[in-house]
């Protein structure tokens, strides 16, 4: 078995290979759909696998790769997903990890590590983030319409709304898989931007909030949203990564605890924790 880099003409037999080997309702469409993102385009890799001189695989560590700004300086990032070995093959499975981290160009990040893979990132040097998520009720609360305060969910509509920077989140992020965009504000506060995706929490509908530009309008706007999130979407909470709020509070929120972690390898540098957007949690969600 060989390690060797997937390129766009592998990616069809990987995805099913990846659809073989996960448990999920993901077919290989699916996981097709979720490596070919618009701003993978330029991506160098689709991650690594092991290979056989007839080209069978025996194994498949993914990489959803992107360019994000942080600060004011454009850096590569590499999100690890996805990582299957086949029995036969477990020893070689660290060479798969080791070849994508060696591409030291890039940050690289985990959002859905296994306890076993977990301890390999700390081992390797990832830092750890505890996921925080703080559950917020939608109760109806009374607003005034009007007050020049605009929102809207269609990236169209709310595109010319947002700054240079988040018009690329949004256009980047318009046709993932389920996600959906809200923008709210007016021109002279300046415009709150969230990804979120409806989901079931208890069985009962939520929202699964993503990212959040300006989470102080969040708060200043917030009986606007709880409704739109209540009355559009029919969702009773919403929850919020704690991250996303940069320590703003919203009513009645309560914090969770969900026992998972994030984990980034920053290479040494000072570097902010990084959002999901550009991750499987959003294009492989539910795989």
């Amino acid at each position: 078995m060989q390690v060797e880099p997937i390129q766009q003409d592998d990616l069809e037999r990987v995805c099913a290979y990846l659809s073989d080997r996960f448990a999920t309702a993901c077919t290989a469409a699916d996981w097709l759909r979720g490596f070919q993102q618009p701003w993978q385009r330029s991506a160098p890799n689709h991650g690594y696998m092991l290979v056989d001189e007839s080209g069978a695989i025996g194994g498949v560590i993914g990489a959803i790769h992107s360019q994000q700004r942080i600060g004011q300086t454009p850096r590569a990032v590499c999100n690890m997903t996805s990582w299957v070995v086949d029995p036969p093959y477990r020893q070689m499975g660290m060479k798969l990890f080791l070849r994508l981290i060696k591409q030291r160009e890039s940050i690289i990040t985990n959002y859905s590590a296994s306890p076993t893979v977990e301890a390999i990132l700390k081992a390797y040097g990832f830092t750890p983030y505890p996921q925080q998520v703080l559950a917020v009720p939608h109760a109806p609360r009374p607003y005034l319409p009007g007050g020049g305060v605009r929102a809207a969910e269609s990236v169209e509509e709310f595109l010319p709304w947002l700054t240079p920077a988040r018009q690329r989140i949004a256009s980047d992020h318009q046709g993932c898989h389920g996600l959906r965009q809200l923008a709210i504000g007016g021109p002279a506060t300046g415009f709150a931007h969230l990804l979120f995706f409806t989901a079931r929490c208890r069985n009962l509908p939520c929202i699964d909030v993503i990212d959040v530009d300006k989470p102080e309008l969040v708060k200043k706007y917030w009986p606007r949203i709880a409704s739109r999130f209540l009355f559009s979407h029919r969702a009773l909470v919403s929850r919020w990564p704690l991250q996303t709020l940069n320590g703003h509070t919203l009513p009645f929120g309560r914090l969770l605890r969900t026992g998972g972690t994030d984990y980034q390898l920053n290479r040494g540098d000072d570097l902010p924790r990084l959002s999901p957007l550009y991750s499987e949690s959003v294009t492989l969600r539910g795989c």
